[in-house]
This record gives structure tokens, C-alpha cells and sequence, in this order.
């Protein structure tokens, strides 16, 4: 089974290679159809390995990923790839299809580590820089408000990793909805500082706008916790960025939904939380969405 995975991962490389070289036929791919290739391809091959030879989740994940690596520097040796983002779009969705052949599996092991590969820590400064790099089409644009936006979330950060370690709160996921409504009402703090300073620096009307919506789902996430309603903030952050990223590009939400269904299928998995719970996620996520929210207009 390992010279298959091998065999699989030459292949691959030589016919992108191929490809990119001009040896094949004259066309371009949409983009629906490369992000489905590529999900086929290394979700297969994901699929396959947790299938047959039950390696750990992060064993699994770094050898598909090694293999979409290779795929692609095999394209930019060919001439294929345009741009460093391109080449790095491709990386993440090898990734992403890496964790959907590995939730294919079932394991609680694979749903706990979705948890850890995708926790809003991570997902929320990548995500948040490709969606004011999306509105904005400049890259230190980007990095200045991602930076503003993340420093506005320190304390929230400092409190919830301090509160763990000093035993005020249950673990990472914060189990119990009481230990959630003081961090979460301050992360309503910090998305409101957020606010108040994009509109003190002038900032563009597009990172005005994905600032609002940070601050409303916020809102509605710490009041429904305050009701006794855990809402999952892993699938919450995901759909945020989703919404938010939706505007400027069609690859953002592809990759950002992906993520969220990934999560939606893990926290239950875990019994982090229920399904209505997922479903609450989903719903309150869609707010800016739902009622046509556009408030820099």
C-alpha cells in the first residue's frame, strides 16, 4: 500500500509537470473544476491511507500534504504557476482535502485534531487577511488591518489561555456555556474596539464593513450563550469569514464552508456539541447575510 501511495504522488507530479509544460491539451480549467481535482486527488489519497493503513491523523495529513507540495513545485517548474498565492491557494486546499479523506474515516481521533488544525486562533488571522487582501487587492493593506484586528483580540486571547491555565475554565473548547459568557462578552469588547478604531483611522469601507459584522455576530453569539445556548464558535468563525469574504471572491467561501462543514462533522463527532447547536452556529454566522447588512452604505 505505501508504493501505491508513492506511485500516486509520482504521477501526480509528473503529469502536473506535464501540464504545465505545454504537453498536454490547450486548456484552462475553471476554477470550480481545479478545486474539485484537487480535492479528489488528495482527498483520495487521504482516504485511502486511513482506510488501509490507519496511520494518526498528523502522520496522514503531513505525507498527502508532502505530496501536494511536491505537485506544485512540479508546476512551477513546468511554468504553470502564476503567482506565489496561486501556489499557495493550492497548498491550502491540498490541506483541506488531506482533512476530508480523513473525516471520511469517522475516527474521534481525526475529529479531535480538525479541532486543533482548525481552531479559530488559526483560521481567524489567515482568514481574516485573505478577505481585506480580496477587498483590497493589496498585501501591506492587508497586513496592517489583520495585525490591528488581531492585536484588538489579544485580551480576549490573554484571558481565555490564562483562564486555562489557571484552571478558571474547563479546557480549550470551554465545555460548560457558563465558563463562556465573561470571555465571550469581552470578545464583544474587543470587536466593538475593533470597530471604533477602523472608523478613528478612516479605514476603507470594506474593512468597516467586515468589522460591523465581527462586532454583530459577536453580539449574537454572546446572547445566545447568555440564554444557555452553547453555539460552536469553531463553525461560528468559519461562516463569519465565509460571509465576509464573500463580496470580493468565490474561492474565499469554498475554502471558509469547507472548513465550517469539516467542523460542523468534528464537534459532534466529539460531543463538544449537539447538532442544534452546529445549526445555531450556521444560522448566526448568516446574520450579515440574512438581514442584508451593509452598514458603511
Amino acid at each position: 500500500m505505501k508504493w501505491i501511495i508513492l506511485l500516486w504522488s509520482v504521477l501526480a507530479m509528473a503529469a502536473a509537470a506535464a501540464l504545465s509544460a505545454g504537453w498536454g491539451p490547450a486548456w484552462s480549467a475553471p476554477d470550480w473544476a481545479h478545486i474539485v481535482g484537487h480535492l479528489v486527488l488528495f482527498g483520495g489519497m487521504a482516504w485511502v491511507v486511513e482506510r488501509r493503513l490507519r496511520w494518526r491523523p498528523l502522520t496522514t495529513l503531513i505525507v498527502v500534504l508532502a505530496a501536494g507540495v511536491g505537485v506544485e513545485l512540479a508546476q512551477v517548474a513546468g511554468g504553470g504557476h502564476r503567482s506565489m498565492r496561486e501556489l499557495g491557494f493550492d497548498v491550502m486546499v491540498d490541506a483541506l482535502a488531506a482533512m476530508v479523506g480523513l473525516a471520511l474515516g469517522c475516527r474521534q481521533v481525526t475529529a479531535r485534531a480538525l479541532g486543533l488544525w482548525l481552531h479559530p486562533a488559526l483560521v481567524v488571522p489567515i482568514g481574516l487577511c485573505g478577505t481585506f487582501y480580496a477587498a483590497l487587492r493589496e498585501v501591506p493593506a492587508a497586513l496592517v488591518w489583520t495585525t490591528l484586528a488581531v492585536a484588538c483580540w489579544l485580551p480576549a486571547a490573554g484571558v481565555w489561555l490564562g483562564g486555562i491555565r489557571l484552571g478558571w475554565f474547563s479546557g480549550l473548547d470551554l465545555v460548560e456555556c457558563r465558563e463562556r459568557v465573561r470571555l465571550f462578552a469581552l470578545a464583544c469588547g474587543c470587536a466593538g474596539l475593533f470597530v471604533a478604531l477602523t472608523h478613528g483611522l478612516g479605514a476603507p469601507a470594506s474593512v468597516l464593513e467586515v468589522a460591523h459584522q465581527m462586532l454583530l455576530t459577536s453580539l449574537a453569539v454572546t446572547a445566545a450563550t447568555m440564554a444557555g445556548f452553547k453555539l460552536s464558535g469553531h463553525v461560528t468563525v468559519a461562516l463569519l469569514l465565509a460571509v465576509a469574504i464573500a463580496p470580493w471572491s468565490v474561492r474565499g467561501p469554498v475554502l471558509l464552508v469547507t472548513t465550517a462543514i469539516l467542523l460542523s462533522w468534528g464537534r459532534v463527532r466529539t460531543h463538544c456539541h449537539r447538532p442544534i447547536e452546529i445549526a445555531g452556529a450556521w444560522v448566526v454566522a448568516g446574520l450579515p447575510l440574512l438581514l442584508g447588512i451593509s452598514m458603511t452604505r
